[in-house]
């Protein structure tokens, strides 16, 4: 049926692909409603009540998932500005991610190579220095306010490059972190969020399947091996 036809499509990008994020439920929203809009008024389509019932539906779930999409649908690549319908809304979903510049800051790149004991150490200087009042809230306030400027230049910069569709978005920022090094690490967190339940859903039915009624003593390291191995086999990486 043509009317359903991208709602099938849909379906399967999200529940189906390898990497859906919530930069695709937006696009995937906004493409629907736009689809159904166009038979809505449409009477001599025999569905245009159908149309209608299916676009209300999805106008009652587009609040809860605007919000929550912003920011990962403009630090997606393959999106940006393309998933957002005015100047309005382009200019909300960027200061999202420009007011998050003190936890930008927090998650500034570690160095290249370090270890557990340097960073033991490094911890404990930290603290140590807030114990004496050597770190001030002006010290504080100056350094959020660098971070500000850098998130700024970074959001800009990355804004000025194309779309690319053929791409995994985290492995995109993942080569481009030294480019990027605070943006990165905020787009390597939303993006990692999934964009439906599927994905676990999945592992809980395979680990049924292999924690069963009749095999319920297994060895929790066993469990996972066992798991981890069933995965491995199915997309032929052993």
């Amino acid at each position: 049926m043509v009317l359903l036809s991208p709602i099938e499509r849909a379906t399967r990008l999200l529940s189906a692909s390898s990497y859906p994020t919530h930069g695709d439920v937006r696009f995937v929203f906004l493409g629907i409603q736009e689809h159904l809009s166009r038979y809505i008024n449409d009477e001599s389509f025999s569905q245009h009540i159908v149309a209608d019932a299916i676009y209300q539906k999805l106008s009652n779930y587009w609040p809860i998932m605007s919000e929550s999409s912003q920011i990962s649908s403009l630090l997606d690549p393959r999106v940006k500005f393309s998933a957002f319908e005015d100047e309005i809304e382009k200019t909300n979903a960027k200061n999202l991610i420009l007011n998050l510049a003190g936890y930008a800051f927090s998650l500034s790149p570690l160095p290249a190579e370090t270890t557990p004991g340097n960073n033991i150490i490094e911890t404990q200087s930290f603290f140590r220095n807030l114990r004496n009042n050597t770190v001030t809230l002006n010290s504080l306030e100056n350094t959020n306010s660098s971070a500000s400027r850098t998130l700024d230049n970074e959001m800009e910069r990355y804004l000025a490059i194309p779309l690319e569709d053929q791409v995994d978005p985290l492995l995109w920022w993942q080569v481009r972190q030294e480019e990027f090094p605070i943006l990165s690490r905020i787009a390597q967190d939303y993006l990692c969020i999934q964009a439906t339940s599927v994905a676990s859903e999945q592992a809980f039915s395979v680990a049924g399947l292999t924690i069963s009624p009749l095999r319920n003593r297994l060895d929790a390291e066993t469990a996972r091996v066992t798991l981890c191995l069933k995965s491995w086999i199915r997309e032929a990486i052993c």
